[in-house]
C-alpha cells in the first residue's frame, strides 16, 4: 500500500536467523514497485540481491496516476 500511494519503490530488508540474543529474525525481505508489484521477496534465506529501477519509469507511473492531485492541504506547527 505504501509504494502505491506514495508512487515509489518500497525496500524492505531484514536479517535472518537468531541473534546473540537469541531473537529470531524471519527475513522476509522485498522490493516493491510504485504499483504495488513485489519484484523480489527472500523467505527465510540468506541472500544478495542487486535491482536497478529507472527515474523514467517512475515518472511514467506519476504521470499517468496523479495522486498528488488528490492531496490534502495541511500545515503541522510545533
Amino acid at each position: 500500500a505504501r509504494a502505491i500511494e506514495n508512487q515509489c519503490y518500497v525496500i524492505g530488508v531484514n536479517r535472518v536467523g537468531s541473534d546473540g540474543n537469541d531473537i529470531y529474525h524471519s527475513g522476509d525481505s522485498m522490493v516493491i514497485d510504485p504499483l504495488g508489484e513485489i519484484l523480489y521477496h527472500k523467505k527465510n534465506e540468506e541472500d544478495v540481491f542487486t535491482i536497478t529501477v529507472e527515474k523514467e519509469e517512475l515518472n511514467g507511473i506519476r504521470e499517468r496516476f496523479q495522486f498528488w492531485r488528490d492531496a490534502d492541504d495541511f500545515q503541522i506547527s510545533l
